[in-house]
């Protein structure tokens, strides 16, 4: 084995505050954060996307209070809390809360399926969950009877913000990640505070963290990759800067490396390479100290991309990690490196790490031979939680007295000492930076339908990166996938673990020994029955966006987007690209009635899309059943109609109702008895005559009500007006003129200049995009769709077509679908007017997630059961009523 270790010599100054001692390792982490606390706690410890910064100071405080409180409900150190937050200062706040505790947590992602986050709760034995308000409700219903619930920032207001000893040792433990299993449900990963001390240890000396560098967190705070990215920054004196990439895009995280000034970008290669298919060929990130691309492999064209758009000071690092292991090796490439493989190495081992290649036997192969990694050091894993067979099989004790990992990677070393990544002992995956046991998915894709045999492998090309492939054969007398089977599947799994593509074969390929041979499975791309190759250029170009999104290889020109996995924010992503690489706006709502490559080209050539009828869009023809209606929100647009459509029955139509003009010359402001008629004789050209299921998103509930308030008055009947959050006062967003100066108080000189060049920046960017509508309006041309300009034009003209409208009582029945803790507001104001009836349902989500997976499921759930129950033509079995 070679030994050789690669440094950078000039990270070997990093200028971390306070400077790490020897006896910093005899401290808790808690007590490694108050030490950089004292040195500069008016120094910034996060910076939101917006510019919201809180200093170290004001977190330490949180975090005293939130522990003093978590001591108040728990006595054992080994009691473990859980962190039921998605923003991530609510997130920090937490974790340095129970660590100062003497607790160790395990955070909890609100966006997970409630049947995984019951599993760990109750696997973990969380007796206590902290969480941020907007997850009250999912919190309590996790806690149960037994457990207590604590709101992060709110009930812990009383307590003392000082200092405090709980005795933590460093071997305590501190946190419990879970991961994906081998058995088919997840399992906890269990470390000490003096691991979590040698992650912060390590951000220093190998990628040569500091008190200057501004860090980016692109990872959700139950991950593995988000202990590094937050705990990195804090023990060394750095501001951690979160992007939520869900919430703020692809295409604007070029912009806010550079606005944020981020120094250190921490990013898997595949979403390093979707972020800059929207940056323009001159567009460059110089400020970026280094690129740390985890997770996945990383191939020669990456390299190319980096040089492309990154400073001559960037350097790149690949680098090799578990969840049991932290770091294990890292390379660095700067400008000038020479690349001649396709897909580089991973580097050299870390100094505290011994890496050795073994063979079945145990015994360590050649340098130029493969084998599996054994890592040796003293900061691995504890083991796994409450599984001693799997700790003893996995871990083990080396003569050094330090413990060893058997990773199940392959490897093989260069005669240089670097390391090549060369895949998976077993059939473990690590696919976007998350390792995803197979069983896992295939044990839910059984339970969601009905298949003799599942094999779920992981497809790797140089040009779209590693994607989950499951290989299915069915039960005899099936013959498809169960109807809305992505859509179940996201009922039982995080997303990342959905398989992007289900290909159905007659029987799996078997070894002599009669188990699965994965090497023999078809090629997924070649699979699809009756592939038609793109007949021209723009089939050619729009094929080239499907499969970039997609993440397939070759994607014939009838295949239909949805059916090949396609969501509706994968649909917008398409759209912008075709925005900007054909120069063509066409509305992302043209999906829904062309779904094909095809179809979409002719639509293209032939200009279709210009249509003059722009309200009404079918997103589902079948069924029998009454028709419903669905309003757009304040926005305009009806996308989110198709992710509601796909998981409700196939037994009624589905109608969405746009903002007049959205797609074509947007209209002046009408107030929403107008916009009611105007839509209701569209409403009428599909359905002539009463009874009507009319129902809205946010406003566009308000618009459903008053149409059913006009078809009441002419003498038509409705069977049922269902709301999905629907204010009945709304207030205005008055902007509070103070609110700069409160957050500039905490900022140093340097911070504001820069927070007041990022808001002067924000300003001109929306007075340029406001002037570009006054042009497109005075021309009578469409508004673009990929400039945001839509938003910009509808949501101010809605809102106060909204504040104008006051109900009145209605004789009808309404159904609300409400956001969390909102169910007593809208029983208070609905419910008064709603003469017929009124019915209220509350989803533990905030408003502008309730269309979002996972929420988005059980909203369809309780719509379908308010449109069954009104409709006179579906008949409902008595078991279901």
């Amino acid at each position: 084995m070679k030994t050789t270790h690669h440094h950078i010599l000039g990270w070997a100054e990093a200028t971390s505050e306070p400077a790490w001692l020897e006896s910093d390792f005899d401290l808790s982490v808690g007590h490694r954060f108050e030490k950089v606390v004292a040195t500069a706690p008016e120094a910034v410890a996060f910076c939101s996307p917006a510019g919201a910064t809180i200093t170290y100071g004001k977190l330490n405080a949180d975090a005293n209070r939130l522990g003093r409180l978590i001591r108040q409900h728990m006595e054992g150190s080994d009691d473990v809390v859980g962190l039921l937050a998605r923003h991530p200062a609510a997130a920090i706040t937490g974790m340095l809360g129970a660590l100062k505790a003497g607790h160790l947590y395990t955070p909890l992602d609100p966006s997970d399926p409630p049947i995984r986050l019951e599993y760990i709760v109750e696997n973990a034995g969380v007796r206590l969950i902290a969480t941020a308000p907007e997850h009250v409700a999912v919190a309590r219903r996790l806690a149960g009877e037994a457990g207590a619930v604590v709101v992060i920032g709110r009930d812990d207001a009383a307590m003392s913000d000082t200092d405090f000893d709980s005795g933590t040792a460093i071997a305590d433990p501190a946190y419990l990640l879970y991961t994906s299993g081998s058995t088919g449900a997840p399992k906890g990963v269990l470390h000490s505070h003096r691991n979590l001390l040698h992650k912060g240890e390590v951000q220093r000396t190998v990628f040569g963290m500091g008190r200057d560098d501004r860090a980016s967190l692109l990872f959700g705070p139950a991950t593995g990759a988000a202990t590094s990215g937050i705990f990195g920054p804090l023990l060394n004196g750095g501001t951690v800067c979160p992007y939520d990439l869900k919430m703020h895009g692809l295409h604007n995280l070029g912009r806010w490396l550079n606005d944020q000034q981020i120094t250190v970008l921490h990013v898997v290669p595949t979403i390093f390479r979707r972020f800059l298919a929207f940056a323009e060929d001159r567009e460059t990130y110089p400020g970026v100290r280094v690129l740390i691309l985890p997770g996945e492999p990383t191939f020669r064209r990456d390299v190319d991309l980096y040089r492309r758009h990154f400073g001559p000071e960037t350097v790149l690092a690949p680098r090799l990690s578990s969840v049991e292991t932290s770091v294990v090796a890292v390379d660095y490439l700067d400008v000038g490196s020479d690349v001649v493989e396709d897909i580089l190495t991973v580097g050299f081992p870390l100094e505290d790490k011994v890496v050795r290649l073994i063979d079945e036997s145990g015994q360590e192969v050649s340098t130029g031979s493969i084998g599996q990694i054994e890592v040796e050091g003293e900061y691995l894993a504890l083991g796994y939680w409450r599984d001693p067979e799997l700790t003893s099989l996995k871990f083990g004790l080396a003569a050094s007295g330090h413990r060893t990992y058997r990773t199940g990677d392959l490897g093989r070393f260069r005669e240089d000492g670097r390391l090549e990544f060369m895949g998976r002992v077993d059939d473990r995956l690590k696919i976007g930076g998350l390792t995803i046991e197979p069983r896992e998915v295939e044990r839910a894709m059984h339970r969601v339908g009905r298949f003799k045999e599942i094999a779920v492998v992981g497809v790797s090309r140089a040009d779209v990166g590693e994607r989950l492939v499951a290989y299915a054969v069915l039960e005899d007398g099936e013959t498809e996938l169960p109807p809305h089977f992505r859509a179940s599947l996201g009922e039982l799994l995080p997303a990342a673990m959905i398989p992007t593509t289900t290909v159905l074969v007659d029987a799996l390929p078997l070894t002599s020994l009669g188990k699965v041979d994965r090497r023999s499975l078809p090629d997924p791309d070649m699979e699809r029955a009756e592939t038609v190759p793109a007949r021209d250029d723009l089939e050619a170009d729009l094929a080239a966006i499907w499969s970039e999104v997609l993440a397939i290889h070759e994607i014939g020109v009838t295949e239909d987007f949805f059916e090949l996995g396609g969501t509706s924010i994968q649909g917008l992503h398409a759209f912008a690209l075709i925005g900007k690489r054909l120069r063509i706006d066409v509305p992302s709502t043209t999906l829904l009635q062309a779904p094909t490559i095809a179809a979409l080209a002719d639509v293209i050539r032939s200009g279709a899309w210009e249509v003059t009828q722009d309200s009404l869009i079918p997103v589902f023809v079948g069924g029998e059943g009454t028709p419903f209606f669905c309003m757009h929100g304040g926005g305009g647009g009806v996308f989110f109609v198709r992710d509601l459509a796909v998981h409700l029955g196939d037994n009624r139509p589905v109608y969405g109702l746009q903002a007049r003009g959205f797609e074509t010359r947007p209209g002046p402001y009408r107030q929403v008895e107008e916009l009611a008629a105007n839509y209701l004789e569209e409403v009428r050209s599909v359905q002539a005559s009463g009874p009507y299921l009319l129902g809205g998103l946010s406003f566009g509930g308000k618009i459903a009500f008053e149409m059913a308030q006009q078809l009441i008055q002419s003498g038509e009947t409705v069977a049922l007006v269902a709301m999905i959050d629907t204010q009945a006062n709304p207030t205005g967003r008055d902007a509070d003129p103070g609110r700069h100066r409160v957050l500039m108080e905490s900022m140093s000189p340097a911070e504001r200049v820069s927070y007041l060049a990022r808001g002067a920046s924000k300003r001109a960017t929306r007075m340029a995009k406001r002037g570009l509508i006054r042009y497109c309006l005075s021309r009578g041309r469409p508004l673009p769709d990929t400039l945001g300009l839509r938003n910009l034009y509808f949501y101010p003209m809605h809102a106060r077509a909204n504040r104008a409208y006051s109900p009145v009582d209605y004789p009808g029945r309404v159904a609300m679908i409400a956001s969390k803790e909102q169910s007593q507001i809208h029983q208070d104001t609905w419910g008064r007017v709603s003469i017929g009836g009124f019915s209220v349902v509350e989803v533990a989500a905030v408003h502008l997630n309730l269309t979002d997976p996972p929420y988005v499921t059980e909203v369809a759930g309780y719509l379908q059961d308010y449109l069954d129950k009104a409709d006179p033509e579906i008949v409902i079995d008595e078991v279901r009523s």
